[in-house]
């Protein structure tokens, strides 16, 4: 534990360090050297060597960026704008900004303010924590694996997390993918130990981790939703067997996730694409004589026009520019919800296509998509293992649900790509039984394993 002290304080030490010397070159070696640090002296031995690669890597890529060339933007991103309007904020101040915390897709904005206001203007320290949060990301694919797999399983998925070309490419700009995906994982990997252990302090981090996410971005609120149904669904798994124990915690998760909900629509939280949720609406009063039922039905109607009046909307505003995709095909009802969802889950996750091809641009995309093909079908031939395990189905509702969100409000391919990303760590932690075949497959038939001798009895 004493070990444990010194090594936190000696990284603590260089940050300090790195905020009393205000020289941008100074506090890049310095963050940079703790960042080096804190992988070798926390993250497992088995993985340590190629978080530190990836790390290296990021880093490299960083400097690139910053003082040989400046890497290409992902196509409509808005990388340049949260950086600037991030540097404008902390011009106010630390207590300023503390003041005027925003959420929703500014929280980023903000999160630079923040760091811009304790450290000076430097995007390098922006993009380094970027690539800190994303080797993270990796670790926690081994831990979910290795903690309800093995650990020869997890090697695989590992290094494909912490050298996927799309998570290793996002995690060294200004773009807010990391700071959603990071606590996105880390709060499936929190919620998977608290099914086990059944500890009310995982569990509220759970929630924090996924709250953290959410107010990044509005959809991840689908993150909230599947942990309440999922803790409801155990409580009554748990009244009917009588366990008075686990029924307290469950109805005490109950209570934290809806005091979560009551504090986003009082609050606003997250809620920057979805406002109109917690806006009165100006609807025809309705009659006096109609029943409760009746009226229930009425505001039910109401709501669910409300609800695909702005998606069909958010989708024909999605498909624009050159990467757009169904442009003509919105949803405004439930049986356009059904129909269209397989196809729009087809473009989100392979999109561009062979025949959207056009440029030399589009062989990224190409290339990205079918990474996501191959990683998909590892989770198809994975399903049997995958549903024999609750850990694994938990895994493949979060990722399925994610998925769906995305897919349905998503129509461009260009932001299709930055999106699906958020969901490969998902995608390697349930395909990880197909990796470990597919590994195999190749040991045995490598030209070393044929040309092996059979040992002499």
């Amino acid at each position: 534990m004493l070990r444990k002290i010194v090594k936190i304080g000696f990284i603590l030490l260089l940050v300090i360090s790195s905020i009393v010397f205000k020289n941008p070159l100074i506090q890049d070696l310095l963050l940079t050297i703790g960042g080096i640090l804190f992988i070798l002296f926390f993250s497992p031995k088995k993985i340590t060597f190629y978080i530190l690669v990836a790390f290296i890597i990021r880093v490299i890529l960083i400097f690139i960026n910053n003082f040989v060339f400046v890497l290409p933007a992902v196509r409509g991103s808005d990388a340049g704008m949260f950086e600037s309007m991030g540097a404008m904020w902390a011009q106010n101040g630390f207590i300023w900004v503390i003041k005027n915390f925003v959420s929703g897709s500014f929280m980023y904005s903000w999160l630079i303010a923040l760091i811009y206001s304790v450290f000076g203007r430097n995007p390098f320290i922006v993009q380094l924590f970027n690539s800190f949060l994303s080797v993270m990301v990796g670790m926690y694919v081994y831990k979910i694996v290795g903690s309800f797999l093995n650990e020869e399983k997890a090697m695989l998925p590992t290094v494909i997390a912490l050298f996927f070309p799309s998570i290793v490419y996002f995690s060294v700009l200004p773009l807010r993918e990391m700071v959603i995906v990071f606590p996105l994982v880390f709060g499936v990997y929190l919620f998977l130990i608290w099914m086990k252990s059944r500890s009310i302090c995982i569990f509220s981090l759970s929630i924090l981790m996924f709250m953290i996410s959410y107010g990044f971005h509005t959809a991840i609120i689908y993150t909230l939703c599947t942990a309440l149904v999922l803790v409801v669904i155990d409580l009554a798994k748990h009244i009917r067997h009588r366990s008075r124990k686990d029924v307290s915690r469950d109805f005490y998760g109950v209570i934290l996730i809806l005091i979560v909900f009551l504090i986003i629509f009082e609050t606003g939280y997250g809620l920057e694409k979805a406002g109109w949720l917690i806006s009165t609406p100006s609807t025809p009063s309705t009659p006096s004589n109609l029943s409760l039922l009746e009226k229930a039905i009425l505001y039910v109607k109401g709501f669910s026009s409300r609800v695909f009046l702005r998606l069909s909307e958010a989708q024909k505003n999605a498909a624009r520019d050159r990467a757009a995709y169904l442009k003509n095909m919105q949803t405004h009802n439930f049986h356009d919800l059904i129909w269209q969802t397989p196809i729009r889950v087809v473009y989100f996750l392979f999109s561009p296509l062979l025949f959207q091809y056009r440029s030399i641009l589009d062989l990224v995309g190409l290339l990205d998509a079918l990474a996501i093909a191959f990683l998909v079908a590892g989770v198809f031939f994975s399903l049997k293992s995958v549903v024999k395990e609750s850990f694994s189905r938990l895994t493949l509702l979060f990722m399925l649900v994610g998925i769906l969100v995305f897919a349905v409000t998503v129509s461009n391919y260009g932001t299709a790509l930055r999106h699906r990303a958020k969901f490969v760590p998902l995608m390697l932690v349930l395909s990880s039984d197909f990796l470990e075949k597919f590994k195999l497959f190749f040991k045995h038939r490598s030209p070393n394993e044929k040309n092996k001798s059979p040992e002499p009895n």
